[in-house]
C-alpha cells in the first residue's frame, strides 16, 4: 500500500471561493427566501476542494489472483462538475451530471483521463435562505491511462460505473442562485480481461448553482 498527496490545479477551486466570497454580502441584505423553485431549470459548477482516494487493483494472472492498493489525497485535485436539470418541486430535483479529471502523477510518468456522465436526485429540505440537501447519482464513464517508459507512452482506455451520493447545503445569496457546500461518498469499477479497480473517494466540493 502507498500513500501520498499533492496540490494541484488550484485555479477553478479558488475562482469560485472568491466569486462565492463577492457575492455573500448580498445575501444577508437581500434577506433570500428560496420558495418558488419548482419548474425551475437549474445550472451547476462546482469543483473539489480536498479529496481522498483509495485505488485498489486486482490482478488475475494464470489463475493467481493478487491485490494492491493505494491511498492519495489531495487538495484541489482537479475534478470539474456540470450539474443541469429541472426542480420538479420545491424540494425535489432531477437532471444529470457530468464529470471531468485529469490527473497527472509524479514524475510525469503516469497520468489519468476520465469523465463520467450519470443522472441524479436530489432532495432539499426546509424553506429559506439555508437549505440543507441530500442527493444520490449513479452512471457510466470512461477512463484512460498513459504510462510513459522508455521513451514510449502506452494507453489504455476502459469503460466505467459508478455511483455516489452524500449531502450538503444550498446557501440563496438571491433568489436565483445559491452557494453550494458539499460532501461526497463515491465508488467507481472499471477493468479489462486481467484486471479489475475499484476506487472509493471521499470529498468536500464548492460549487455555484443559478436557478432559472
Amino acid at each position: 500500500m502507498s500513500v501520498s498527496c499533492r496540490i494541484s490545479r488550484l485555479w477553478l477551486p479558488g475562482a469560485l471561493v472568491a466569486v462565492l466570497l463577492t457575492l455573500t454580502p448580498g445575501a444577508a441584505e437581500a434577506q433570500v427566501q428560496s420558495q418558488g423553485l419548482q419548474g425551475s431549470f437549474r445550472l451547476n459548477l462546482d469543483a473539489d476542494l480536498l479529496r481522498w482516494d483509495n485505488h485498489t487493483e486486482t490482478r488475475i494472472r494464470d489463475g493467481l489472483v493478487t491485490e494492491d492498493s493505494s491511498t492519495t489525497f489531495a487538495l484541489a485535485q482537479g475534478s470539474t462538475y456540470v450539474l443541469f436539470g429541472y426542480m420538479i418541486t420545491d424540494a425535489i430535483f432531477l437532471g444529470g451530471r457530468l464529470g471531468i479529471q485529469s490527473v497527472s502523477y509524479e514524475p510525469g510518468d503516469f497520468s489519468t483521463f476520465s469523465w463520467s456522465l450519470a443522472p441524479v436526485f436530489e432532495f432539499l429540505f426546509l424553506d429559506g435562505a439555508a437549505r440543507p440537501f441530500v442527493f444520490a447519482s449513479a452512471g457510466i464513464g470512461g477512463e484512460s491511462q498513459s504510462i510513459t517508459s522508455g521513451g514510449v507512452t502506452a494507453t489504455t482506455s476502459m469503460n466505467t460505473f459508478g455511483f455516489a451520493g452524500g449531502g450538503g447545503l444550498h446557501y440563496f445569496l438571491t433568489d436565483s442562485f445559491s452557494i453550494d457546500p458539499r460532501l461526497e461518498l463515491g465508488w467507481t469499477f472499471y477493468g479489462d480481461d486481467n484486471n479489475d479497480y475499484t476506487d472509493f473517494r471521499f470529498a468536500a466540493l464548492v460549487g455555484l448553482s443559478g436557478f432559472f
